[in-house]
C-alpha cells in the first residue's frame, strides 16, 4: 500500500512540476489556460486526496473543495502585497500547497454546465467582478473590501488571470463550473452518509439537473462555492462525529 501511494505521489509531483514549466514557458494567453487550470485546481486536489482517509472519490471531492478555498486564500494574501500580482508568487503558493500533504449525475451536470459556456461575453455582475479583479491584479486590494459579496468570486478569476495573462470567457468561468460539479459529488456523499447510497444518488441527480446549480455554474458568481463549502462542512462534521464515536 505504501509503495503504491509513493508511486502516485511521484507521478503527481512530476505532473505538477511539468505543468508549472509549461505555464512559465508557454506564451501568455490561450496556450496557458489548460496548464493553469490543472496547476491551480486539479493536481493539488489529487495530491491532497492522497492524505485524506476514506473512499477515493469522497477524498477527492473534499480535497478539491479545500483547494478552491486554499488557493483563493493564497491569491487574497498575495493581492495585499504592494504592486501588481506577480505570476511567480502565485506559482510558489500553488506549488507548495500542491506538494504537501455517480457517473450519471456527473455526466448530466457536466453537459448542462459546460455546453457552450463561453458563447456569451461576460455581462452584468460578471463585468463588475472582472473590473474589480483587474484592480486587485494591479495592486488595489481595497476593491475586495468595497465588494458587497464574498471575495472568492473575485479571487478565483485573479488566480487564472495572473497565471495566463488573458481574460477568456470560458476559462474565467470554468473554476465556478468546477465548483458546481464538485457540489454535485459533495451532495451525493453527504446524503449517502446521512441516509443511503440510493438517497445520495437521488440528491445528486436533483441538484445536477436543477436550474439554480446549472445557472450559477455558467457565470462568475459565488453561489456554487457557498453550496460546495457548506456541503463539505456538513460532510466533514459528520465524518468527525463518526470517527470520534469509534475512538470512544
Amino acid at each position: 500500500m505504501n509503495r503504491r501511494i509513493s508511486k502516485r505521489q511521484i507521478g503527481l509531483l512530476t505532473a505538477i512540476f511539468a505543468t508549472a514549466v509549461l505555464v512559465v514557458v508557454l506564451p501568455a494567453g490561450l496556450a496557458r489556460q489548460i496548464p493553469a487550470f490543472l496547476l491551480l485546481w486539479i493536481w493539488p486536489a489529487l495530491t491532497w486526496a492522497l492524505w485524506l482517509p476514506g473512499r477515493s472519490s469522497e477524498r477527492f471531492v473534499i480535497a478539491a473543495g479545500l483547494v478552491l478555498l486554499a488557493n483563493g486564500f493564497w491569491v487574497l494574501l498575495v493581492s495585499f502585497l504592494p504592486g501588481s500580482v506577480p505570476l511567480w508568487l502565485i506559482m510558489i503558493g500553488i506549488l507548495v500547497g500542491a506538494v504537501t500533504p455517480l457517473v450519471m449525475s456527473m455526466l448530466s451536470a457536466g453537459q448542462d454546465r459546460l455546453h457552450q459556456m463561453g458563447y456569451k461575453e461576460l455581462q452584468g455582475d460578471e463585468g463588475v467582478i472582472m473590473a474589480r479583479a483587474a484592480a486587485v491584479l494591479t495592486g488595489d486590494e481595497t476593491e475586495l473590501f468595497i465588494h458587497q459579496k464574498g471575495p472568492a468570486e473575485i479571487l478565483l478569476p485573479v488566480g487564472t488571470w495572473a497565471m495566463t495573462g488573458l481574460i477568456e470567457d470560458f476559462w474565467i468561468r470554468l473554476p465556478f463550473t468546477w465548483a458546481g460539479l464538485l457540489a454535485v459529488l459533495a451532495i451525493y456523499w453527504l446524503a449517502r452518509s446521512w441516509f443511503s447510497h440510493r438517497v445520495g444518488l437521488i440528491a445528486a441527480l436533483l441538484f445536477a439537473i436543477g436550474g439554480f446549480g446549472i445557472a450559477f455554474s455558467r457565470i462568475v458568481q459565488y453561489q456554487n462555492l457557498v453550496i460546495l463549502w457548506g456541503a463539505l462542512a456538513l460532510l466533514t462534521a459528520t465524518r468527525y462525529r463518526r470517527t470520534s464515536k469509534s475512538l470512544d
